[in-house]
Parts: structure tokens; sequence; C-alpha cells
């Protein structure tokens, strides 16, 4: 169970396949309808773009999908190969950062959808950074084409100057980026410059906003796909850690405790688990 801003999202985890996400849970960061079904339903209607978005992301690869058990018309189709069924409908860790992309920026998305979208994917982006304590993006810089090493401290924060250069920034970005600032429908956009310290999520934000001039869109987005192949790797990595970590200090407790009760076991056993990720050292929240 991993904890994104105080809500719970249910991630299966593999040493051999990406991690996979309870959709209904996980499609709340992006998306503001707030029946499960309803949710579902919205998700199934934009499959096909979001696999668009996915295969933008990562050209020429496959889409990874897995259908539900209790889908009637999916077990014994002949072109669904799964190893594991799941009761519930779940999506990859890649899947889930081409919805965020789709969610973002899709032309079609109304205001407030997008700005929901963006605000899930600083959350997201918030606890993967607090988790690591920072973590690192590789990015040809826009400008200069130089290789940066683009920092993302504990907060989620970059400098806008390892982003784009000081000259790009004024001549392509700055007049938009202060139009995006000024505007009551964008407040995904609060920083007063691009060049500052400002939050990854809100650099990613205004870089998919597809309200913006061709020119700086065609700059822009297959770097920042780029980015965000680099952020499911970690997200991915992140999921599976926090597994292992608990099977160990599953394994731990059992041998320290193996002269008590089962259920005394059990109960001693979840409150250090909990105790250990409220102090912040367990990658992230995993229920036992």
């Amino acid at each position: 169970l991993l904890q994104v801003a105080g809500a719970d999202i249910t991630v299966y985890t593999s040493e051999k396949v990406q991690c996979e996400w309870v959709a209904v849970e996980a499609l709340r960061l992006f998306w503001r309808t707030q029946k499960d079904s309803k949710r579902l339903q919205a998700f199934r209607s934009a499959r096909q773009n979001i696999r668009d978005y996915h295969r933008m992301i990562w050209p020429g690869f496959k889409v990874p999908e897995r259908e539900p058990k209790q889908n009637p018309f999916s077990k014994g189709r002949a072109d669904v190969d799964q190893e594991a069924w799941f009761r519930e409908r779940t999506m990859t860790t890649s899947v889930l950062l081409a919805t965020a992309a789709y969610s973002i920026h899709f032309k079609y998305r109304v205001p407030k959808d997008r700005d929901k979208a963006c605000k899930g994917f600083a959350k997201l982006l918030s606890m993967l950074a607090s988790t690591l304590g920072g973590f690192e993006l590789e990015l040809d810089r826009f400008g200069d084409d130089q290789r940066v090493d683009v920092a993302v401290d504990f907060g989620g924060r970059v400098s806008g100057h390892d982003f784009w250069t000081t000259e790009f920034y004024d001549e392509h970005i700055a007049d938009s980026w202060e139009a995006d600032r000024r505007d009551a429908a964008k407040p995904w956009i609060s920083s007063a410059s691009g060049l500052e310290h400002v939050s990854l999520a809100e650099l990613l934000c205004f870089a998919l906003d597809p309200q913006h001039t061709t020119a700086i869109q065609d700059s822009l987005l297959c770097r920042v796909f780029n980015m965000m192949s680099e952020i499911a790797e970690y997200l991915d990595s992140l999921c599976s850690k926090a597994q292992r970590e608990a099977d160990f200090l599953t394994d731990a407790q059992q041998t320290k405790n193996q002269k008590r009760q089962k259920h005394h076991v059990v109960s001693v056993l979840v409150e250090q688990v909990a105790r250990k990720l409220w102090e912040g050292t367990v990658a992230c929240p995993v229920h036992l």
C-alpha cells in the first residue's frame, strides 16, 4: 500500500515485471470523478489515447496491459496471455505515467481537469522525492543541449537553470510563463519565473500545456517525455524496494518473536512497521 498525500494506493510488486497499481485508486490523482465506477468508465473510454501517449514516451514498446479476473470477456481470449490475474483492474507504472501525460496534455481536457491532473502529478512527484530524499534526472538542457543531471531535492524542487538556459527562457518561454501565472484558469503555474528554484511538477505541467504555441510544444515535448520515462523507472524501483524492506522487517520480527503467540507476533510487527514508516525509515507505507 503506497501512500500519496494521505491517500492509499494499492500496488502489486514483482521482481520480473513492472509494478501494478490498482487503477481505481491511482486515477484519483488525476481525475475529478468521485465515483469509482465512473472513474473506471472514463479510464476505459480514454484507453486508446493513453496508449498513444505511452507510445510517445516509450516508442517501439508494446503497451503493457492486464485484464482483471472478474472481466467475463477477457479470460480465455486468445490475445490475452497473463500469468497472474488480479481481482481489480490495474495499470503498470509506465501506463500510470502515460495516464498522467494524457490527463495534463490532451487538448480536449478542460482547465479544471488539467488542474486536478497537475495537482495529482505534483503529489506523486513530492512523494517520490521525499521518500528517496531527492533524485536526479538526465536532460539535454533546453537552449544549449548540454547534458545536465537535474537534481530534484527532498521537496520535489529543481533549479530552472538546469532545465533551460537564460537565453532560451527569455526568448521562448518568459512571455508564456508570465501569461500562465496571471491566468486564473492555470493555477499550476505560481512561481514568478521558470528560472527560479521551482517544483519539477510546475515545469513539466508548463511544458505539457497544449494551449501553448506549436513552436513551444515541439521544442519541449520530446525531452519532457524522456524525463517522464525516467520518473517511471524511479517509481517502479521505489515500490519494489518498499516491498523488499517490508519482507525483511517481517522476517526479522518473526525471528525475534518466535516464542510468542502468532496473533501477538502479528500485532507487534504491524505496530513496529507503522512506527518506522512515520519516522521515515521505510521507503513507503506498506501494510503487512
